[in-house]
């Protein structure tokens, strides 16, 4: 979730995609793995925010420090275009 005072987000930097469909994000330990139609965000020591890009459409996913969660995204099923770590503005 965002602040209450949401205005945006930048873009942090790509996440790097490794074997078998692993994204590493930066030395925050921050990863995402993605299976079929379902993306486990896993944030590593901060709160994680990724932009999964998939199908022409871009997909928000928020974790807290220490934190997974488990999102299903139908849109995902095929392949993923990019994951980037993003913060908010």
């Amino acid at each position: 979730t965002f602040n209450s005072k949401y205005n945006g987000y930048k873009r942090v930097l790509n996440c790097n995609l490794n074997a078998n469909n692993v994204y590493f994000c930066g030395d925050s330990g921050t990863s995402v793995v993605h299976k079929q139609s379902e993306l486990v965000l896993r944030a590593g020591k901060v709160d994680s925010t990724v932009l999964v890009n998939c199908n022409g459409y871009g997909f928000l996913y928020h974790c807290s420090a220490g934190e997974e969660g488990r999102f299903r995204e139908p849109q995902c099923k095929g392949a993923v275009w990019e994951v980037e770590n993003i913060k908010e503005t």
